[in-house]
């Protein structure tokens, strides 16, 4: 699926092609829960409210850019296990 064929998509028809496709990372920041999810090559940002728990917005992401949040924890685990060799 691609980005315009997603973003086409009615609110109800992007949660099917979610559901369908993998989780691939979860992330927080101070007000939501964003979790990525991954729809054969196009990726897809679920946000959702942890005070309400609700489902704030679906993004498509667009720019592969926007992945990189994604590596920063892995990138500082790495930086850890490297120190105590």
């Amino acid at each position: 699926m691609t980005l315009s064929e997603f973003n086409v998509l009615d609110k109800e028809q992007q949660a099917k092609a979610i559901w369908s496709g993998t989780r691939v990372a979860t992330r927080c920041d101070e007000e939501h829960e964003v979790v990525l999810y991954q729809i054969d090559g196009l990726f897809v940002e679920v946000f959702f409210d942890m005070t309400y728990e609700e489902l704030i917005k679906i993004e498509a992401i667009g720019n592969v850019n926007q992945l990189l949040i994604y590596l920063k924890p892995y990138e500082a685990k790495q930086n850890r296990i490297g120190k105590n060799v």
